[in-house]
C-alpha cells in the first residue's frame, strides 16, 4: 500500500468509503487487546437484502481501490 501500513488501512479507508456511500466500523474495538484488530474492519450488514450488500461492497471495493492508487 502506499505510504500506508497495513496496520493502518482500517483507518485510512474511511474516508474514501463515505465518499462512496459505505460505512463501517474499524476492527480495534472489537478485541480485547486492540491492537490486534488494526487489520480487520467491522460491517453491518444485517438488515440489508442481497442486493445492498453486494452494491455495498462493490461500492468498497471502488473506495479501497481508490486508496490504493494512492
Amino acid at each position: 500500500l502506499p505510504e500506508i501500513g497495513r496496520h493502518e488501512i482500517h483507518l485510512a479507508l474511511l474516508p474514501f468509503a463515505a465518499q462512496e456511500g459505505v460505512e463501517y466500523a474499524p476492527g480495534t474495538p472489537f478485541f480485547l487487546d486492540g491492537s490486534r484488530g488494526e487489520s480487520y474492519v467491522r460491517l453491518n450488514f444485517a438488515s440489508q437484502p442481497p442486493e445492498a450488500i453486494e452494491q455495498g461492497m462493490q461500492r468498497l471495493g471502488v473506495a479501497l481501490r481508490r486508496l490504493m492508487s494512492g
